[in-house]
């Protein structure tokens, strides 16, 4: 019984429809029927660092089936506001600050509120006696930061010996220490100011505003599907290179699109030149590991598979080559292997190409996942059946032709896909 077919995206054209919003409420900073281009900034939010507060509702709310948490994530609250009540009394509990839901825990009782700018909490005051058991008018001799300094969340601000040891006083948040307190015995920290913004990721029009969070953005594009993606979002112009000895024309902030194979330091060297992204046709397993430990933040797709093999087929190179310089948009965690959007539809109907995953016939165009050439390309000729391979097994197997190589091989049926363009017909 032949397998059905599976439709697999590689090059396509089509209008697209993306949604993009904060994870918490914010400004929106577009409007419908705007046009954005991919690194147009659509909505913001502002939030003051460090570990969100946490609401605990107590013992005898969590207990009781009855105890209702009247608020959600990415509720605005206001100090003062009631987030939980439970039938003890009536009992209550309200807000000690101004701040956005960011997540609930209702089987622990619990919940996170992530303070905004302007709050009173702005400006926190670190009480340090009491953790370093001193008297206020001495504390000041055991601070170890000074006015002025950034500090991190979780960092020693002050240290006092001990019977035991030392006790020490830990920012609670990342900030400026602003002044030291003597009287009080008590260190003054701004907090830090985060700031997130979601950009549009598309060249399109802005379809729906969605209140506080962000917009739906309309954009007829060309996407490039990867079979393998690592990595966030990246935006910038696409530089085009044949090999990792180009790289040193590469301007700082591009994503670079590698055509042909990789060497060993390629993915590194992409990170050195400051590349925001990086598009290949496959690399080592190794390589993506250095690239991983040392530059977490640049996102990978690749097209063809593992392996330092070049990018196939030649269409999506020269698809490349006909956008270079152009802003696109990448992500390594869209599902199925990662995307590269391109800035524009291409309108060219040989783009429409998908995978199919019937059985391989005479005259078909395929690509190989075979671990010795993962991603190449080749045709199928007119031999056919079972073949004894080196590990001495019979597999179902057909005659290709590899068109890297010129050269003809027997290779089993499982290893390979069939491509055919948007109407199933074949292509060579």
């Amino acid at each position: 019984m032949p397998m059905p077919d599976c439709t697999n995206p590689r090059i396509v054209d089509a209008q697209i429809f993306r949604r993009r919003t904060l994870r918490l409420p914010g400004e929106v900073l577009v409007e419908a029927g705007q046009r954005v281009e991919p690194d147009t900034p659509v909505a913001r939010a502002r939030l003051l660092s460090g570990s969100p507060y946490v609401i605990d509702i107590g013992p005898d709310l969590r207990s009781s089936p009855e105890t209702r948490i009247e608020v959600d994530v990415a509720d605005r609250v206001a100090e003062g506001d009631r987030v939980a009540r439970g039938p003890v009394d009536p009992f209550e509990v309200h807000s000690p600050i101004d701040g956005v839901v960011e997540y609930l825990s209702r089987s622990r009782g619990r919940i996170y509120l992530r303070e905004e700018p302007g709050t009173e909490r702005a400006e926190v005051s670190i009480d340090i006696v009491d953790a370093l058991k001193v008297w206020p008018f001495v504390a000041w001799m055991h601070v170890r930061v000074r006015e002025g300094d950034e500090i991190e969340e979780g960092q020693i601000l002050a240290a006092a010996p001990a019977a035991d040891g030392a006790n020490y006083a830990y920012s609670p948040f990342g900030g400026v220490v602003d002044r030291f307190e003597r009287s009080t015995g008590s260190i003054v920290i701004r907090r830090h100011v985060e700031e997130k913004t979601v950009f549009a990721y598309v060249a399109g029009v802005v379809e729906e505003v969605i209140d506080d969070v962000g917009a739906v953005v309309r954009a007829d594009v060309a996407t490039v599907g990867g079979v393998y993606g690592r990595g966030p979002e990246a935006i910038g112009p696409l530089a085009v290179v044949g090999s990792a000895g180009d790289l040193a024309s590469v301007t700082a902030g591009s994503i670079v699109v590698l055509t042909g194979p990789p060497a060993a330091d390629t993915a590194i060297r992409c990170a050195e030149v400051g590349a925001v992204g990086l598009v290949a046709g496959g690399l080592d397993w190794r390589d993506l590991c250095d690239l991983a430990e040392r530059a977490p933040s640049i996102p990978v797709v690749l097209t063809s598979g593992f392996g330092r093999v070049a990018m196939m087929p030649g269409e999506m190179v020269r698809v490349f080559h006909g956008v270079q310089g152009e802003t696109a948009a990448m992500s390594g965690e869209f599902p199925g292997g990662g995307e590269v959007v391109l800035p524009r539809n291409l309108e060219d109907p040989t783009l429409q190409r998908r995978v199919s995953r019937r059985r391989p016939t005479p005259g078909d165009a395929v690509r190989l996942l075979d671990p010795r050439l993962p991603g190449s390309a080749a045709h199928v000729l007119e031999g056919t059946g079972l073949h004894q391979h080196p590990t001495g097994m019979y597999l179902d197997s057909v005659e290709v032709r590899l068109d890297s190589l010129a050269e003809t091989r027997w290779l089993p049926v499982a290893n390979m896909e069939v491509w055919e363009d948007g109407d199933g017909d074949k292509r060579g």
